[in-house]
């Protein structure tokens, strides 16, 4: 298999002539790796080599006791309140910015309000509602959230989808259901996992293809296998208001998609292209996680190829956009900030593995493990 693919391709569909509206960024942008309705323009002069990055204190929510309760994902309300996701117990847990529990509702189960295997959470906070995604029972729970209690309010079976294709995330804008995919067919000669997203009807049955990526990057194994390379390029999205924002880590090419009319532009940032492959990192590799050394094909893998990903994550708050930026060796993480209004690019140092949730009025939150108690934290940083 090769890893040093060059053009990986992004489709949009031809759209309907009554929605060709141009969607503008105020940046300087270039569409690069991609083919379709994408307008080509300049590419952005936006450099963070010798950026420096901007030194950060991260503060941690107090009172909350981490080691009954196992932190899987989270949300911020506008209150400052957090819903999180305990995944040994499998309930939903309702704190203020303080971490004393007001609320919490679910549990392991196939009842209403009950859970098997949680995949993501969702606030919609103009109408109040989480919206939690099932993998296991195959079906989305709906809840009310008021300022400290939470109510279930429904119960939507999925429909059964495509051959290959699995929901990985759902989205509601405007009384439209939006669904990205992930498509599970490895026969062919394709390295990666494709990621599509679709036009959704009110049952959640799939209406129409909009966007279909070259995904996550597999590795084929010796039983003729495939599967998906965890330090590989792949692709990541985050929805805000009427924006998708979805990524693609080998190219580096930011799509955004406006769910209004269905039209996408291709942003690109110098900031956030390859890394060169060097033994440091293998070594790096190596020393972090040391059953590398006993995997073959993933050992393989990491010293022959040409580039490593710049970035692992995205998330999206207003104009901004933040990326978990990995420097393959002993410094911390940093998170890319980059402001699409402003065209402005910033480097904010992080802890290591600093799983970013969510953004709330430009303070990051995210989850640490505490090597100290070895549990997950929630911890928090003024990104402003």
């Amino acid at each position: 298999m090769n890893n040093s693919k060059s053009n990986r391709k992004i489709r949009l569909p031809k759209p309907n002539l009554f929605y060709v509206h141009m969607f503008v960024i105020s940046l300087l942008i270039l569409c690069a790796g991609c083919t379709g309705n994408h307008k080509k323009e300049k590419k952005s002069s936006n450099k963070t080599q010798n950026l420096q990055a901007i030194n950060s204190n991260f503060s941690e929510i107090e009172n909350l006791d981490y080691i009954e309760n196992s932190i899987f994902r989270l949300r911020v309300t506008d209150n400052g309140n957090i819903v999180f996701v305990d995944d040994n117990k499998w309930k939903i847990f309702l704190i203020d910015k303080e971490g004393f529990v007001l609320d919490s509702i679910g549990g392991k189960g196939r009842g209403p309000g009950e859970f098997a295997l949680i995949n993501t959470i969702r606030l919609y906070e103009q109408s109040n509602t989480i919206q939690v995604f099932d993998k296991g029972l195959k079906r989305v729970s709906y809840f009310e959230l008021n300022a400290d209690k939470i109510k279930l309010l429904r119960v939507t079976k999925l429909p059964d989808f495509k051959e290959h294709l699995y929901l990985q995330d759902l989205y509601s804008y405007k009384q439209q259901n939006f669904g990205v995919f992930k498509k599970y067919d490895n026969t062919g000669n394709s390295g990666f996992r494709n990621i599509m997203v679709y036009l959704l009807n009110d049952s959640l049955e799939i209406s129409k293809k909009l966007i279909e990526f070259d995904g996550n990057e597999l590795i084929e194994l010796k039983n003729k296998r495939f599967i998906e390379n965890q330090f590989g390029y792949s692709v990541h999205w985050a929805f805000e208001d009427s924006l998708l924002y979805i990524s693609d880590s080998q190219t580096s090419g930011i799509v955004a998609y406006n769910l209004n009319n269905f039209y996408g532009e291709t942003l690109q940032f110098d900031s956030l292209k390859r890394i060169k492959n060097e033994s440091k990192i293998v070594n790096y590799f190596l020393t972090v996680f040391e059953y590398l050394s006993e995997d073959k094909e993933i050992l393989h893998n990491l010293k022959n190829r040409e580039f490593y990903p710049a970035y692992f994550d995205l998330k999206a708050e207003g104009n901004n956009l933040y990326f978990l930026v990995f420097n393959y060796d002993s410094k911390n993480q940093e998170i890319l900030k980059i402001d699409l209004k402003r065209s402005q690019v910033e480097r904010i140092s992080s802890l290591n593995i600093f799983d970013i949730q969510d953004i709330e009025e430009g303070v990051i939150y995210g989850i640490y493990k505490d090597d100290e108690i070895g549990r997950n934290t929630i911890r928090y940083i003024d990104g402003e």
